[in-house]
């Protein structure tokens, strides 16, 4: 995470490296969270948001006043207290000064695949080579993430713009067929607006977006909205729809979902909880419907994650996740991970795999609700995996891995026309 920062703040990518540091300073105490606090108040800095990287800065000195880079830090916030220097930024009607930042990326790729095969039957005796010409991949790849932030050190608001269009110029073989449509593909993988008043406390987030945790495991348009209630007790409220494909360019209006998270991360303890409720609709039917606990414990050297999530609906523990840092003697260090969950997510939605219709609202028509949940829990499979590194310092540059990775997937039985799968 720190090296995913470190480098995003070098390119200007400050959307990306504030979710890292965010990541790293949620753990607490760790040997990483110096640097962090001077990175994040480096990016407040850079976007004119003095309030914000005066108390970064300020916060490093009060924890690390003794670490190797309290100097530098230092004078970053001395600087701040003159000003910081460089060109005034426009004042907002408050007296504030306001600033606004630009950054993102443009890339293009060109792909093309070729491929010859010749066929020759030897049982002739003047062969006639049969010669097969395919063109498998002839497409330009275009790319682009835009992000843009306005604040003046109290508001903030932020937008973000990530997607990719495949321009495909591959020869259509079938009859009758044209070019002009069927093989060019649009993504968006995030398109929002987020806005934070850091005195008050609040934040929202509409658009497509990521979220894991809280109940969702994924992508979805919608809305994300928080309060700080106190330093130690947060409120987060989510709801919108589960996109399942960045080729969707469209919300998707057969499912919706809404969820409460309620957290507490107090500041003098090396642990956060956070419980959630998570409700989802499909077709008039509750499709998913969860309560959930996450936590985190972290120490210096030792760091657990974990997180609980059973479907009430089902009566199904639907994922079980652990993840587990231990350091050892020697510099070496152990890290564990323990995961269990349905694939696909278990839903009453699954039931529509295999079926001549594709929406639930459609399927519930032909079949009663019990045996639609027959058949989303045969359809399915619950997966399980260990998974242990272990890491050992040889020499200032060389150290040893040894990654060990254990999984089953359970088998699905054959219902509703669908045969069965067996397990691996």
């Amino acid at each position: 995470l720190q090296t995913v920062a470190e480098e995003a703040v070098t390119a200007g990518q400050y959307e990306a490296a504030s979710d890292a540091l965010d990541r790293i300073l949620g753990q607490r105490d760790t040997d990483y969270a110096p640097r962090a606090l001077e990175l994040s108040g480096m990016i407040h800095e850079r976007r004119g948001e003095r309030g914000p990287a005066r108390l970064r800065y300020e916060e490093y000195l009060r924890r690390f006043p003794g670490s190797p880079g309290a100097d530098r830090v230092g004078q970053r916030l001395a600087a701040l207290g003159r000003g910081g220097g460089g060109e005034p930024a426009r004042p907002s009607v408050d007296g504030r000064e306001w600033r606004t930042t630009f950054s993102g990326g443009l890339s293009q790729f060109y792909s093309r695949d070729t491929s010859r095969n010749v066929f020759v039957d030897a049982r002739r005796r003047d062969p006639i080579d049969e010669i097969d010409r395919r063109v498998n991949i002839d497409q330009l790849l275009t790319a682009i993430d835009i992000n843009m932030a306005t604040t003046n050190g109290e508001t903030r608001f932020s937008a973000r713009a990530a997607g990719s269009y495949t321009l495909d110029w591959r020869p259509v073989t079938l009859v009758g067929s044209s070019r002009s449509s069927g093989d060019d593909t649009q993504r968006i993988a995030a398109l929002y607006i987020d806005t934070q008043h850091y005195r008050l406390g609040l934040s929202a987030r509409i658009g497509r977006q990521s979220l894991f945790g809280s109940g969702v495991f994924g992508r979805f348009d919608g809305i994300r909205a928080g309060w700080e209630i106190d330093p130690s007790w947060t409120l987060h409220a989510q709801a919108g729809r589960p996109v399942f494909s960045t080729r969707t360019d469209r919300i998707e209006r057969d499912r919706r979902f809404y969820g409460f998270t309620l957290g507490y991360a107090p500041r003098d303890k090396p642990f956060e909880l956070n419980a959630y409720w998570f409700d989802q609709k499909s077709g008039g039917l509750t499709d998913r419907q969860a309560v959930g606990l996450e936590a985190r414990y972290s120490t210096p050297g030792v760091a657990l994650w974990g997180l609980v999530d059973f479907d009430v609906g089902f009566g199904k523990l639907s994922h079980a996740f652990l993840n587990a840092t231990v350091p050892l003697r020697g510099g070496g260090s152990v890290g564990v991970q323990v995961d269990q969950q349905y694939y696909p997510q278990l839903s009453l939605t699954n039931s529509v795999i295999g079926q001549s219709v594709h929406r639930l609202g459609e399927l519930k028509q032909l079949f009663t609700r019990q045996t639609l949940e027959q058949w989303a829990r045969d359809r399915s499979a619950r997966t399980r995996s260990l998974s242990v590194v272990y890491t050992q310092p040889l020499t200032p540059k060389w150290q040893a891995n040894l990654d060990l990775l254990l999984s089953r997937t359970g088998s699905t039985p054959a219902s509703g026309g669908v045969d069965a799968i067996a397990g691996s």
